[in-house]
């Protein structure tokens, strides 16, 4: 279960590519699945990258966009757990 506190990290297998109009390709080496990131999923993914925590990958992304915590909060941790789920990252 995600917690504002956990250390979450890119999975391992797990290998991005940031492309030019603000958007991310990760491919999951051991899936060989290919998903896409927007502007807001790429934010998030970088923040995640560099170790932060949930509760902090909100507060970045408050500041990136102009947006209420709530919504902050509800988009960083519906993202983190579509990537839990398909394997993209684990909790450290």
């Amino acid at each position: 279960m995600l917690e504002p506190n956990n250390m979450v990290k890119p999975h391992c297998d797990v290998v991005s590519t940031e492309l030019e109009n603000k958007e991310a390709v990760l491919l999951h080496l051991g899936t060989k699945k290919y998903y896409s990131l927007n502007e807001t999923g790429l934010c998030i993914w970088r923040m995640l990258a560099n170790g932060n925590t949930p509760g902090r990958i909100s507060e970045g992304l408050r500041d990136e966009f102009d947006i209420p915590a709530v919504k902050a909060n509800e988009s960083v941790i519906n993202l983190l757990k579509e990537l839990l789920h398909e394997k993209l990252i684990e909790i450290a």
